[in-house]
């Protein structure tokens, strides 16, 4: 799915094998400067990225709730990431988004949720992190730029990565509420904070 209207639902579909970069890659990609998508009850699998993730407006907010993101880790950019979002997907700030009560598993060459926004200009902000289970990422989270969001009530386990974290936070982040998660069993850390990744 390519998503390039505003307030679209996407609701009980199994979307996967989007194995071609050229086609972007993505099982569902939401096209920057869009707002309000709602992803709900889908079984996302089996693509280079599950999800690109982009919302625009505060006054609609985006929602990812209830999926099961899984196996995404085709060949190809940025390759093994549940939902990815950086400065270029979101096409300027990613805000107001909930990703509440999906089940991301099996994303084994990158994260379940990656937020690789190298521009501080263009964070991610206001996204709420709520009541998912992480199993068997190579990370459960990484983000770059995330600001003034919540990581509240999750769960992570299993993580594959000796060299990461279940959360993962560089340089960026500000005001990000880490609370009630369960971190358990991983490879590496279960919380890893640094200043470092793209050299600033």
């Amino acid at each position: 799915f390519y998503v390039t209207a505003d307030n679209v639902t996407i609701d009980g579909f199994t979307v996967e094998g989007a194995t071609t970069s050229s086609d972007f890659g993505y099982g569902i990609l939401e096209a920057g400067g869009t707002s309000g998508t709602q992803i709900l009850n889908n079984i996302i699998q089996d693509n280079i990225i599950g999800l690109g993730l982009a919302n625009a407006s505060s006054a609609s907010p985006g929602l990812v709730q209830h999926n099961l993101i899984q196996n995404n880790n085709e060949a190809g950019p940025s390759s093994g990431a549940g939902i990815y979002s950086d400065q270029f997907v979101a096409k300027g700030t990613l805000t107001s988004v909930k990703i509440d009560s999906n089940t991301f598993t099996g994303n084994t060459s990158d994260a379940g949720i990656d937020f690789s926004t190298t521009d501080a200009t263009k964070p991610a902000t206001d996204i709420a992190i709520s009541n998912n289970v992480f199993n068997a990422n190579a990370r459960g989270l990484v983000a770059f730029n995330l600001t003034s969001s919540t990581i509240a009530g999750n769960t992570f386990s299993n993580s594959t990565s000796n060299a990461t974290a279940d959360i993962r936070l560089f340089e960026g982040d500000d005001g990000v509420a880490i609370t009630n998660n369960l971190m358990e069993n991983g490879a590496g850390y279960a919380l890893r904070i640094s200043n470092d990744g793209t050299g600033s």
